[in-house]
């Protein structure tokens, strides 16, 4: 009997990397999904139904465990996993991310794997504050810092992510040049918003991108709208993103090398989405926010998505459908949890 292609997915337990394990699944094929020794348990259970389709490989550190057993046998690696040091150690997240990356490309090409898929995202492209501008941003955009600039004194925490998101993708595309027989996609997602997966590991709506949908729902009655702040308005359903990284494990190889996707579905502010919710979900009024009278005022970039279309992802889930399947998700788990305690 023939076994169908098995596919490694490192962050398995997380919420991109589950909504991705659920797609693999859904289009029949086999994974092997990572999760730390806390998350391993509940991974395993959240698919036990698809029996040995789907397997567990509990790892730490990608920049130091042994990873031969993991790649063993697989046809494509889609690595979805980040990693944060603890706080005060942000220095060492861009050593740790290119080291990560660096060691699993080269464990899944020893182990024959055709295909890798990682995950970035828009800050790999660009620094946080030049998405507030009036501008397209494409592809072949750099963001013209430096690790040094990024851990400047005063320098936004994000802006330590984005600029290891940017050195692990450029590790990833070197991977890729010198290694052609490998085909090697990066997938840009924004901000991720929606339905937690199956296997996801939920400790709390605090964390996570979904925190900021959470934040208009829940918290003091008569509080003010969220401001933006550094949280660009730029977005994405999370199954879109889960379905960027699936088409691109599945397009043809790109004539020019490793390939760049991406995938933002557009962009709206919390105004917008709170305004949306009282009418959508009338029942919620009490939990919004208000909002103020003061209209918002900033500009924001629009990302050039020409290299999505080219992989298949043509259509994308809208920002009112987003905001509403992220809320509704959210009340079903508060409750089940209410339900559990």
């Amino acid at each position: 009997m023939q076994h169908s292609p098995l596919v490694l997915v490192t962050g398995a337990s997380g919420f991109l990397g589950s909504n991705i394990v659920d797609q693999l699944l859904a289009s029949n094929y086999r994974v092997r999904g990572t999760a730390r020794p806390s998350a391993a348990e509940r991974l395993k259970e959240g698919y036990s139904s698809f029996g040995e389709r789907f397997q567990v490989t509990v790892l730490n550190n990608f920049d130091e465990d042994d990873l031969t057993a993991a790649v063993d046998g697989i046809y494509a690696l889609i690595h979805v996993a980040w990693v944060f040091p603890p706080e005060g150690s942000r220095a060492k997240m861009s050593e740790i991310a290119v080291k990560g990356v660096q060691r699993l490309s080269q464990a899944a090409l020893a182990a024959g794997a055709k295909k890798i898929v990682v995950t970035s995202g828009i800050g790999g492209l660009v620094m946080i504050p030049n998405m507030f501008k009036d501008r397209t941003i494409g592809i072949d955009e750099n963001p013209n810092w430096t690790l040094e600039d990024a851990l400047k004194p005063g320098t936004p925490a994000p802006a330590i992510y984005s600029m290891s998101k940017y050195l692990a993708d450029s590790a990833m595309i070197e991977f890729g040049k010198a290694h052609p027989e490998v085909q090697v996609s990066i997938i840009h997602p924004p901000w991720t918003y929606g339905p937690y997966g199956h296997g996801q590991v939920i400790k709390s709506f605090q964390v996570g991108t979904n925190h900021r949908i959470n934040a208009l729902i829940n918290g003091p009655k008569g509080r003010l709208l969220p401001k933006q702040g550094f949280n660009p308005p730029q977005f994405c359903h999370v199954a879109d993103a889960a379905r960027a990284h699936v088409l691109a494990l599945e397009a043809p190889p790109s004539p020019t090398g490793p390939r760049r996707v991406i995938a933002v579905a557009g962009a709206f502010t919390w105004r917008q989405a709170v305004a949306h919710l009282a009418k959508a979900r009338p029942e919620l009024k009490d939990r919004l926010p208000v909002i103020p009278d003061e209209p918002d005022e900033f500009a924001f970039a629009k990302f050039d998505v020409s290299s999505a279309a080219e992989i298949g992802l043509t259509e994308y889930i809208g920002w009112e459908m987003t905001v509403e399947d992220t809320v509704d998700d959210i009340l079903k788990r508060e409750a089940e949890l209410k339900e559990a305690t």
